[in-house]
Formats: structure tokens, C-alpha cells, sequence
């Protein structure tokens, strides 16, 4: 479990037309990565960080297994082998990012995304306490120790000689030696019984105080279980209404899907840019706002920045030193697979967005694309705009997307950015909506494309 990763913070805000907003900031302290999350039914957004952690923790645990096999081996050739196929994967997997993804339907299948239909996870209480039970061993009963018989007289009474039949004094002498013997027979008996009398007196009253003790404990037990039972209920209960009142929520906004309403729309298509799977590590950090009466979408989306990207190429052995070379992406090699992936991104996503649009919603989509940097003159992280594109959705799926070089795709669509992106020059976005986020806020200094010289808000 990946828990211990993750954080999260939660606000509210003001929306423009009155309504709250529920905001979380959710971050993996493993990825370093982290997302703003936004919407007006907290149970929804709640769904939303919960798939957005297993994802981060998926693509953190794919780091892991990668790391742990140069920590973990003895450095020889065929691990160098092994670590250069990795590493070539990792790069591949980046230049294998497609423009167009392989049709399909989301349906109600992007909708199921954010309803929830778990049971309640905690176990219930009365099902605990008869494990707890199963350890209580009773008390036995105690071993008591059994009382002598009483001597019998009659045991005692002498078998007379015939000398002693006919001599009285002897028979008297022996009757007298047996009554002597059955009278410390006696003795002794009565000495015994009280004795083991009092010793299972005493076994008795331990007997009776632990099972006192074991009964109180039992029954503390109990208490302590059926207390918990009916909060386990009352949680169990408020677990299940939770559940309803979202799956209702998430069903009214299919519902409103169709009629264009700008929440329904804003959730859908954002289950369409999160069902875009990228290489681990790459952010899928966004924000959108939608205009119905234009009905144009505004995509905010944060790309992913230079040390995103994987580096190392190839591990040679160097049987001299029995120690690896690394080799890296010369910068130029790095400059063309970060501006042609962060093309690629731009335009999947208007594909994506624009094929999945189910409910025709959308007529046009501005994309502006974000990234993370550090100014250098005050050594503070901050978000630029380094790329902003405007595509109209009958003119832009004409277009064969085939074998087409993204970035002359991009110029095309009048798309604004500066000549190498690596340089992460920042440009004006050609258009915003209702700017929630402050990371989306305005570039300083930023180019601008002459064909939009305007900004909605």
C-alpha cells in the first residue's frame, strides 16, 4: 500500500453563479506530482481522488520494479543488457504516444467510472466479537480433592484366638488395642476431612473469583462491541445513503449530459482525458470550463516538463572497472522527443475530446498547455502557457490524422507556441473561461499569435 504517499487538502470556493465548489489539492509525495480536483458534489470529487491515487500508485510501483533491479543485482553484462532494454522501453514508450486512439465507445462505461457500488468495507462488529469469543476459554470447574472414607467399626473388631475366647482378660486386650487404633483412624479421618475440606473451600472461592473476573471481561466485552455495533450502524447507514445520494448525482448528470449542461459536460470530459493512458510519471493534471452558448470547451492541462522525460538511453558493462557507463539523450535528441510528445498530447487530447463528444456539446475546443518550471530569477516553481491551439470540431475531424507530423498539425491550426518548446517560452493563451485554478493564470511576457489577439472570460 502506497497510503502513506498521499495527501490531500480540501476548501470550498464560490462559483460565479453562487453555487460552492469543492476543491481538493491531492498530492503523491513519491511521484512528486500532484492535481487539483474540483466539483460541487463532495462524494464525486472523493470518487475522483480515489482514482487518481491507484493510478499514481500504479505508476509509482512500476518505478519501484524498475529501480530495484539495479539496487538489488550484482552488476555483470547481462544486467547492463537488461537495464539498456528498460530504458529503451521507457523511451519507446513515450514516441509510441499516438495522435489518434482505436475507436470505441465510453458509454455508460465512463459514467460507472464515477459511481461507487462497494460494500461497506468495515466488518461488523457482532462478526468481531465472535472471534474475540472464540478465545475465551471458560473456566474449568475445579479438580477438588476427595474426602477418606470414615472408618468402619466394624473393621476395627478383633478376631479372638481360643485362648483369648476362654481367657477374658485377653479378649479385652485385644478389643481395647482395636478400639485404640479405630478411635486414631478416626482421628486422623476427621484431621484429613477438615483438612481437604478447607483446601476445596479454597479452590472453590478462586474458582468462583475467576470466573467472576472471566464473566465481567465477557460481558465488558460485549458492551464494548454492541456500543461499537451501533455506531458500525449508524456509519453503515450513513455509508449507503452517501452512495445513493452520489450514483443519483452522477445519474442526474448523465442525464443533463444531453441537454448541455456545463457541469454534465465538464465531468464527462474529463472521464475521457483521464481514460488517456500515458507513460508513468506523466502528469494528468487539467481543468476545464465549458461555454454552452458557444458551446466551446477550454482545456487547461498541465504537460509534462523535461524531467518528465527519461534520460538514460543505454547501460554499458565496462568489464575494466566491473562497474556500468551510463549514456544519455544528447540535448538535441532530448529538445525533439519533448516538443513532438507534448504535440502529440495536444492533439490526442482535441481527438479524443471531439470523438467521444457523444452529446454534441462541443462546436470548438481551445487547448492550452501548461507546464511546471522554475523561474530563474526568483528560483520559485510556477506554471507558463507554452502552447495554446484553437481547433473547430467540423474543420478538425477532416483531418487524416495518419502518418501526420504533430507539430506542423499544430501550425496549421494557427496554433500558438514559440519555434522550440524546450526553450519553454511562454505564450498568451488564445482563450479562457471562468479561471478557477491559479495555477492557470496568466503568462508574463508571453507571445501571442497574431490570428487570436483576444481572451474570454
Amino acid at each position: 500500500m502506497s497510503k502513506h504517499l498521499h495527501e490531500k487538502s480540501c476548501w470550498t470556493e464560490n462559483a460565479p453563479d453562487g453555487s460552492e465548489r469543492h476543491l481538493f489539492k491531492i498530492q503523491h509525495k513519491g511521484l512528486g506530482t500532484y492535481r487539483i480536483l474540483k466539483d460541487l458534489h463532495p462524494g464525486l470529487l472523493n470518487k475522483k481522488a480515489e482514482n487518481q491515487f491507484r493510478l499514481w500508485d500504479q505508476q509509482w510501483s512500476a518505478i519501484l520494479s524498475q529501480n530495484d533491479v539495479l539496487v538489488s543485482k550484482t552488476k555483470t553484462p547481462a544486467l547492463a543488457g537488461e537495464a539498456t532494454a528498460k530504458a529503451r522501453k521507457a523511451i519507446q514508450e513515450i514516441e509510441d504516444i499516438a495522435v489518434e486512439s482505436t475507436p470505441m465507445h465510453l458509454g455508460d462505461l465512463s459514467w460507472n467510472a464515477l459511481t461507487d457500488h462497494s460494500a461497506f468495507p468495515e466488518t461488523d462488529p457482532a462478526e468481531l466479537l465472535q472471534r474475540e469469543l472464540m478465545h475465551f476459554e471458560e473456566i474449568p470447574e475445579p479438580a477438588l480433592h476427595v474426602p477418606p472414607e470414615k472408618p468402619d467399626e466394624a473393621d476395627f473388631i478383633p478376631e479372638l484366638t481360643f485362648a483369648a475366647r476362654k481367657l477374658g482378660f485377653l479378649a479385652d486386650r485385644s478389643i481395647a488395642r482395636q478400639q485404640k487404633k479405630y478411635h486414631e483412624a478416626i482421628a486422623e479421618w476427621e484431621t484429613q476431612t477438615v483438612k481437604l475440606n478447607h483446601e476445596n473451600d479454597n479452590l472453590r472461592k478462586i474458582y468462583h473469583a475467576e470466573k467472576a473476573r472471566f464473566e465481567a471481561g465477557r460481558q465488558q466485552l460485549i458492551a464494548k462491541y454492541e456500543k461499537a455495533g451501533i455506531v458500525w450502524k449508524r456509519r453503515k447507514t450513513e455509508f449507503y445513503r452517501n452512495q445513493n445520494e452520489l450514483n443519483a448525482y452522477v445519474s442526474g448528470l448523465r442525464q443533463s449530459y444531453a441537454y448541455h449542461e456545463p457541469t454534465a459536460v465538464i465531468a464527462y470530459n474529463e472521464l475521457i482525458l483521464n481514460n488517456v493512458a500515458y507513460p508513468a510519471g506523466f502528469p494528468k493534471d487539467f481543468d476545464l470550463e465549458y461555454n454552452p452558448e458557444t458551446k466551446m470547451l477550454v482545456a487547461e492541462y498541465i504537460l509534462p516538463s523535461p524531467f518528465h522525460f527519461p534520460l538514460l538511453k543505454e547501460i554499458k558493462y565496462n568489464s575494466s572497472t566491473k562497474d556500468f557507463e551510463n549514456h544519455y539523450l544528447s540535448k538535441e535528441q532530448l529538445a525533439g522527443l519533448f516538443e513532438t510528445t507534448l504535440y502529440k498530447i495536444t492533439l490526442r487530447a482535441l481527438h479524443e475530446l471531439f470523438t467521444f463528444d457523444d452529446a454534441h456539446a462541443i462546436d470548438t475546443i481551445v487547448f492550452n498547455g501548461w507546464i511546471e518550471s522554475v523561474n530563474k530569477r526568483t528560483r520559485k516553481t510556477g506554471t507558463e502557457c507554452i502552447l495554446s491551439v484553437k481547433a473547430d470540431k467540423s474543420k478538425f475531424q477532416k483531418i487524416n490524422l495518419t502518418n501526420i507530423d504533430p507539430k506542423t498539425l499544430f501550425e496549421n491550426l494557427n496554433g500558438a507556441a514559440a519555434s522550440r518548446l524546450i526553450d519553454m517560452v511562454p505564450v498568451n493563451p488564445i482563450a479562457q473561461l471562468n479561471l478557477y485554478d491559479k495555477r492557470f493564470g496568466p503568462s508574463q511576457g508571453g507571445l501571442l499569435s497574431q490570428n487570436y489577439n483576444f481572451v474570454c472570460v
